[in-house]
């Protein structure tokens, strides 16, 4: 298993980790530590928000810092997936054909401007959120440090689950070669890891639970009827796609809740 953790860490962050060969079964448990990844980034990213509260960083400085940490982090590699999927889904072009665009090294028009929405929605709701009273570590630091680092738990998880569950699209690479087969087993880590995420956003505000709950909940009926009815199941690079939805529509909740809050 701790062969399992560290591969996970190898694959799906920047973090240096001792090299070793492991075997088919080690491989095929990666996914079950995978939202350990995101929990060390969840950690990083709270210690730049309090770090950049306590140096009163202007809120535009703070929103890029976080917008560009899970890319230096990951070394990119979520984000290569949503770009690769979002220049399939805009091709309009029968199965076959929107994976072979995913597998297409060459980067299309519709990925480069899926990926600038992608970084201006994010900027927005993390500049909105660097802008109200949430930035404000100096009370309730930890509850809101463990809300940041639940996001990313969150998404992580998720899309760890989808893999392992779903149908996947091709019976190559390497996300079928460590979802092959046990996924039932494998699954039971990233489902304890998603309701300890949800379970501390609804420990810090019930409002907040609901607005992340009900924005997840949709996306992952989005994407389980997207990647049916485009693709025939999952791939890896879809599983960044869902990753990198997440994490943003996760910053949106927030936002969405501060908003909220300021009604109410």
């Amino acid at each position: 298993m701790f062969r399992s953790l560290i591969l996970a860490f190898s694959l799906y962050s920047r973090i240096p980790m001792p090299f070793f060969k492991t075997s088919e079964k080690e491989s095929s448990y990666t996914l079950c530590f995978f939202s350990l990844v995101g929990l060390v980034l969840g950690i990083i990213e709270a210690a730049l928000v309090f770090l950049s509260a306590v140096l009163s960083f202007d809120p535009i400085v703070i929103s890029a810092l976080c917008i560009i940490l899970p890319i230096v982090y990951t070394g990119g590699i979520h984000a290569d997936g949503f770009m690769d999927t979002t220049d399939a889904l805009r091709s309009y072009k029968p199965k076959d054909e929107r994976i072979r665009i995913m597998d297409d090294p060459h980067c299309g028009a519709f990925a480069v401007i899926g990926i600038i929405v992608y970084i201006l929605f994010s900027f927005a709701c993390v500049m909105y959120i660097a802008g109200s009273d949430f930035a404000d570590m100096s009370t309730a630091a930890f509850l809101k440090s463990a809300v940041i680092v639940s996001v990313f738990v969150f998404s992580r998880s998720i899309s760890a689950y989808t893999s392992l569950v779903f149908p996947k699209a091709k019976r190559s690479g390497m996300l079928y070669g460590i979802t092959a087969s046990g996924t039932l087993k494998r699954s039971i880590l990233p489902v304890l890891f998603m309701t300890a995420s949800m379970g501390t956003l609804f420990a810090y505000d019930i409002i907040l639970g609901l607005v992340f709950f009900f924005l997840q909940g949709v996306l992952f009926i989005r994407y389980y009827r997207m990647t049916d009815t485009a693709f025939g199941g999952v791939t890896g690079d879809t599983a960044g796609w869902l990753l990198c939805m997440s994490e943003a529509l996760g910053a949106a909740a927030i936002a969405v809740y501060m908003i909220l809050k300021g009604f109410i």
